[in-house]
């Protein structure tokens, strides 16, 4: 794992997150975080974005992202999702769960500052949200996040690809 802040220049961050933070970006409910079980929690719920799915564009704000990927050096985009999670009372944990069921590159990119975090199982590694932070794994490693209860929402970017 490898953890790197300041990822973006300034300029192309605050593009980015402006971008992600407009009245004009599309979130999406999903009912679920990391798991169809978690149907019936009425805590497990997200928002996202899917910028690419199953290796195709799914998205029309992906323009955005373009300095993103090209400082990360992706040839092959499997799946590129934006999450939201909506501030709560308190800190609500995700399960445990892989990106993919197969080894290919992950790539967490936090684009506020908060209190969540992610969670790797493997030597119990906790990465704080900070905005401007790039987190590369391996997309196939458990791990699992939270909300936030300091800001209105903890976003992130989860990039999975070759």
């Amino acid at each position: 794992m490898i953890i790197q802040d300041n990822f973006l220049d300034q300029a192309t961050f605050a593009q980015l997150r402006d971008g992600m933070e407009s009245t004009f970006f599309p979130w999406f409910f999903n009912e679920t975080r990391d798991n169809l079980d978690q149907k019936d929690e009425i805590d497990q719920f997200q928002f996202v974005h899917y910028f690419f799915l199953n290796c195709q564009k799914s998205g029309q704000m992906d323009q955005l992202l373009v300095p993103f990927f090209d400082k990360l050096n992706a040839k092959c985009l499997i799946r590129v999702k934006a999450n939201l999670n909506p501030w709560t009372h308190k800190l609500v944990k995700g399960i445990y769960h892989q990106d993919q069921p197969f080894k290919c590159k992950g790539a967490l990119y936090y684009i506020n500052t908060n209190n969540g975090y992610t969670l790797f199982k493997k030597g119990k590694t906790k990465v704080n949200c900070v905005k401007n932070r790039l987190v590369l794994f391996d997309a196939n490693e458990w791990h699992m996040a939270t909300n936030c209860t300091d800001q209105k929402a903890k976003m992130v970017i989860n990039v999975n690809y070759f």
